[in-house]
């Protein structure tokens, strides 16, 4: 395939195609995150474009964080190559202030389904993992200690427990974009967050599916106060 770039339209098409091809190259060979990409010169012969149009859309790929570019090696696949959906939801948040209601009943409909497939999946140690975060997240409160991720850490035992590599990567990379949220909210009502975790964690046992959405969407609405105050 070879492009003749004529206009910004051809432009944006070829950057698409590139994008798609690097994409399909990680997968295919799955590559690990610090893996190295082939050079530039390698990707324009083997796509059949111009060194730089290759140069453009690595730089793209390196913005939503799926490669990183090192000085002196070469383009390597990223560490933080998850936080590229983080940045694409950044980047909705920011244009679109107006729909904040869309961001929480994005939250609220994703975690209650995530939580019912760990309440299906979820082994007996996965039950003693959410059960262990939320003592420990308790016996820190008790002692005048908060960190924010004492809280996240059930979500993410939540979602170790579905053992889906695929939920559980997209939902570590949403839980940093409520780190600052829930830390507000979790600083104010610590013993609230717990009780939610403590029933939450009590559904999943039950494998009690309207247990789990109310809950759940109980506990998002409180949290909810502290996004949109």
């Amino acid at each position: 395939m070879s492009y003749l770039l004529n206009n910004e339209t051809d432009k944006s098409r070829v950057s698409r195609y590139i994008i798609e091809q690097i994409k399909d190259y990680i997968l295919e060979n799955e590559m690990k995150p610090g893996d190295l990409l082939p050079s530039e010169l390698e990707l324009a012969d083997r796509f059949e474009v111009s060194k730089s149009s290759i140069r453009e859309s690595i730089k793209m790929l390196e913005i939503l964080g799926i490669v990183e570019i090192k000085r002196g090696i070469g383009t390597v696949y990223s560490d933080n190559s998850h936080l590229g959906f983080v940045n694409i939801l950044f980047s909705q948040l920011i244009f679109h202030q107006g729909k904040i209601r869309d961001f929480i009943d994005f939250r609220r409909i994703f975690e209650i389904a995530y939580t019912k497939l760990a309440a299906t999946n979820a082994t007996e140690n996965d039950l003693i993992n959410m059960k262990n975060s939320i003592i420990s997240y308790e016996d820190n409160i008790n002692k005048g200690v908060f960190n924010v991720h004492d809280d996240i850490n059930f979500h993410q035992e939540v979602l170790n427990a579905t053992h889906n590599s695929f939920i559980i990567s997209l939902g570590s990379a949403i839980n940093l974009l409520y780190v600052n949220s829930i830390e507000e909210s979790s600083k104010y009502r610590p013993q609230t967050a717990i009780s939610d975790h403590y029933s939450i964690y009590q559904a999943i046992v039950d494998k009690d599916f309207d247990a789990i959405e109310a809950h759940i969407s109980s506990s998002v609405e409180s949290w909810s106060t502290y996004i949109t105050d």
